[in-house]
């Protein structure tokens, strides 16, 4: 599971991976950063792993924060709607100044 790391983050990319976090878990290729950036707008769940797959059981998050993570760069994350609005989880690297403060940072 990652880990997040507690730091601000005031800038979006706006490239990066897009998952749809719909009633069925959406995996995504391998995340090649150690430390990246998610984002959604909607309520969505999220494991990683080498094969994950979100669950209700998995750690949900809120629509509308941006969430800094620490996995290593060959696993895949895995996303699941937590509402009843289907919406986009984007993912992003996290090479802001304010990130490279974090403890899990390189």
């Amino acid at each position: 599971m990652p880990r997040q790391a507690n730091v601000p983050v005031t800038t979006v990319p706006e490239y990066g991976i897009k998952l749809s976090a719909t009633t069925t878990s959406t995996q995504s290729a391998a995340i090649p950063e150690h430390l990246f950036i998610v984002w959604s707008d909607v309520n969505f769940y999220l494991e990683a792993g080498d094969d994950p797959v979100a669950t209700n059981t998995s750690f949900l998050y809120p629509a509308g924060q941006v969430l800094a993570f620490y996995i290593d760069p060959t696993q895949k994350v895995a996303v699941l709607r937590g509402g009843d609005t289907d919406g986009t989880v984007n993912i992003g690297p996290a090479k802001y100044p304010a990130l490279k403060l974090s403890k899990y940072a390189e």
